[in-house]
C-alpha cells in the first residue's frame, strides 16, 4: 500500500511540472508589462545591442557597433500607446507557451553565421520568461525580435552617421574572476574585488562573451 501511494505522489508530481514552462500571456496588456531582448548580431556588420520596453512607453537602449570601427550608443524614446499596443501583439504572436527555454546550433550549421546569440524575457500579469537562441534561426520569435529592433534608430545599429555623442568603448566594466561576475565601476563590490582576480571590460557584450554574470546590486546591463 505504501508503495502504492508512493508511485500515486510521482505521477502528481510529474503531471504538475511541464516539460516546457507556462507563460500564459493574457490578451489585454496588463500594467506590468515588460519586454527585453540583448542580442549579439553575426550580420555584417557585427553588431551587439539591449533594448528593454517598460508598459509606460518608456523604452531605453544601448549598442556597440564592433566593426570596422567600434563605436557605443544608448538613448531613450517614447513608444505611443498604439506603438506598445503593436509590440505586445508581436509578443503574443511569438507564442511563448509553445517555445522553450534554450535553442542552440549545431556545431558545423550553415545557418550559424546568419544568426547571432539572442535573449528575450517578458514580464507580464506577475510572472516572467526568458528564451535563449544561440546561434539559430527562430521563426517563431523573429517577429518579436524585429518589432524591439526597428525602435533603434538605424545609425546606431550601422555606425553610419548619426548624433556626435557616439563614444569609442572604453573600460567601462569592472568584474570578478572568482564570483564570475561584471560590475559598473561605482558598484559597491567592487572594492571587495582582488587585484589579480580583476578584470575590465569595455562594454556589457565583451564581459558576457566570457561567460560572466551582471551583477544583481548594480545590474550593469541595464540603460540610465
Amino acid at each position: 500500500m505504501r508503495r502504492l501511494l508512493v508511485l500515486v505522489l510521482v505521477l502528481l508530481l510529474f503531471a504538475v511540472l511541464p516539460g516546457c514552462p507556462s507563460f500564459g500571456l493574457p490578451p489585454e496588456m496588463p500594467s506590468d508589462f515588460l519586454v527585453g531582448m540583448r542580442s549579439k548580431e553575426a550580420k555584417d556588420p557585427p553588431v551587439d545591442f539591449l533594448i528593454k520596453v517598460e508598459r509606460s512607453g518608456r523604452a531605453t537602449w544601448q549598442t556597440t557597433v564592433r566593426a570596422p570601427e567600434r563605436k557605443v550608443y544608448s538613448g531613450e524614446l517614447e513608444l505611443t500607446e498604439s506603438q506598445l499596443v503593436a509590440l505586445y501583439q508581436a509578443t503574443l504572436d511569438a507564442d511563448y507557451d509553445s517555445l522553450s527555454d534554450e535553442y542552440a546550433a549545431e556545431p558545423g550549421d550553415s545557418d550559424r553565421a546568419e544568426n547571432g546569440n539572442r535573449v528575450f524575457w517578458v514580464e507580464a500579469a506577475q510572472g516572467e520568461r526568458r528564451i535563449n537562441v544561440d546561434y539559430v534561426n527562430l521563426p517563431a520569435i523573429q517577429v518579436l525580435h524585429d518589432a524591439l529592433k526597428s525602435l533603434i534608430p538605424e545609425y546606431a545599429l550601422t555606425g553610419r552617421g548619426g548624433p556626435a555623442e557616439a563614444f569609442d568603448a572604453t573600460d567601462r566594466f569592472v568584474a570578478d574572476r572568482t564570483t564570475k561576475r561584471f560590475h559598473h565601476p561605482n558598484c559597491e563590490h567592487v572594492s571587495e574585488i582582488k587585484a589579480d582576480n580583476r578584470e575590465t571590460f569595455k562594454d556589457w557584450a565583451d564581459a558576457l562573451n566570457f561567460r560572466f554574470d551582471p551583477c544583481p546590486v548594480c545590474k550593469p546591463m541595464e540603460v540610465n
